[in-house]
């Protein structure tokens, strides 16, 4: 299913702090108007970073345009004394890269400057195992873009990134690729999709990555379903995830009364249905909040999803019975919207619990219990379940001193929220109501 491995740099292939100080410290000599002066302890911490923001942080003293001169005068060094005085590979790249370039594309993507990986390449020899590389000195572009236009160039459908930095995580988030972490590197992101130890161990990571991706349901038309494994090193719930997990298992409910005066009249003036329209809202915010798309994998290793569809009920009336069906997430109302429209009508008269198959892991349920306006709700489960997402519900609503209010209550497991977060989903998804004018276009 993986069909092509991009690969990060400095901190993932070699290491180059040893040496490029002395390149850039000889730019820097008898520059008394700049305090900066690189060692290998300072450039790790930096490298991964755009040129630009680096630019920016060492040379505060200066202009903007003379910082950016600056930057490219200490490049300009770096690249010949590399190709002198090489970087240092890191154990095993080498030895594995032969194997790995005969099982996958590979290729190098680096928020560098423009010749620095044409540089790695001739210093260390290793150019015949790369098909091609992307740096913002070459596009104009940052690591994320960069990575969607490899992608495209290439055709690759399920491209993996491997790198080291919280950067280099960021940007597989955006660009919606798996992200490996180089645990051996230089930094510390939030989450990955699994940790590299060292550079040999790669080939098996990949295999296995590559069997989870495989028991994942694809959704078309929609991005790429990524599961991110929090990174214990720095996951602040880390503690209370496994409390609630293993010790005391808690399952709360909060229940407010949304004011939808705006949603309702946005409904209105654009001749909507308010179910998708409410459910396109409700999407909207599970997808702002990373910890109502927090869950364990199937290996039971917590983590989160990039992004959740929504999983709802249509009810029968004629046995007055409900089933479950199910539509992509698209952050584009208008798309999101007929797409539920076109579920419903294909989908709302099949009888059964699960009328629509296909249900991908990364769904969310939402209900709707439009008889009833309601000031409570409780929810729990009979057995213990792996599922820990959350279990949204909205009723009926009504007027009240001319403003009109929507029951909605949400059920969550304690491990993956605590009141902090649900209290911010909450009055988030109340902004996003008032802000149903603009947003339902």
């Amino acid at each position: 299913m993986i069909d092509g491995i991009s690969l990060d740099l400095d901190g993932t292939l070699w290491d180059s702090t040893g040496q490029v100080p002395a390149a850039w410290n000889q730019v820097l000599e008898g520059r008394s108007d700049v305090a900066f002066r690189a060692s290998k302890r300072n450039l790790r911490q930096l490298f991964g970073l755009p040129l630009p923001v680096i630019a920016s942080i060492i040379f505060p003293e200066l202009p903007r345009k003379e910082q950016l001169a600056l930057m490219d005068a200490c490049c300009e060094s770096e690249h010949q004394y590399l190709l002198q005085h090489p970087g240092t590979l890191f154990p095993g790249v080498r030895e594995t890269l032969p194997a790995l370039a005969q099982r996958y594309p590979l290729y190098i993507v680096s928020n560098c400057e423009g010749g620095y990986i044409e540089v790695f390449l001739e210093a260390t020899g290793l150019a015949p195992y790369f098909r091609g590389h992307l740096c913002p000195g070459d596009t104009g572009l940052y690591k994320a873009e960069n990575l969607r236009r490899l992608a495209q160039e290439h055709q690759l459908s399920c491209p993996v990134y491997l790198g080291d930095t919280a950067g280099d995580e960021e940007a597989c988030r955006e660009s919606c690729i798996p992200f490996l972490f180089a645990s051996y590197g230089f930094g510390k992101p939030y989450s990955y999709s699994d940790i590299v130890p060292d550079f040999a161990a790669l080939p098996g990571i990949l295999s296995r990555l590559d069997s989870r991706l495989e028991g994942q349901v694809r959704v078309p038309g929609a991005s790429p379903a990524i599961f991110q494994r929090f990174n214990p090193a720095v996951w602040e719930r880390r503690e209370h995830y496994f409390y609630y997990m293993n010790q005391i298992k808690t399952r709360y409910n909060l229940n407010v009364q949304l004011d939808i005066t705006e949603l309702l009249q946005a409904v209105r003036a654009q001749h909507l249905h308010f179910f998708p329209a409410m459910l396109y809202l409700v999407m909207r915010c599970v997808n702002e909040t990373k910890e109502y798309r927090t869950s364990p994998d199937r290996e039971g290793v917590p983590g989160f999803w990039n992004y959740c569809h929504p999983s709802y009920t249509v009810f029968h009336e004629d046995d007055h019975t409900f089933s479950d069906i199910w539509s992509p997430y698209s952050p584009d109302f208008r798309s999101f919207y007929s797409g539920v429209l076109a579920d419903i009508a294909a989908f709302g008269s099949v009888k059964g619990v699960k009328a629509k198959e296909g249900r991908p892991d990364n769904f969310i349920p939402v209900s709707s219990l439009p008889w009833l306006s309601f000031s409570g709700h409780g929810c729990d489960t009979f057995t213990e379940s792996p599922m820990i997402l959350p279990i949204l519900l909205f009723g009926k609503y009504y007027e009240q001193d001319g403003r009109w209010y929507l029951p909605f209550s949400v059920s969550v497991n304690h491990a993956a929220a605590d009141g902090y977060h649900s209290a911010a989903f909450l009055n988030r998804l109340q902004e996003l109501c008032r802000q149903a004018g603009e947003l339902l276009r």
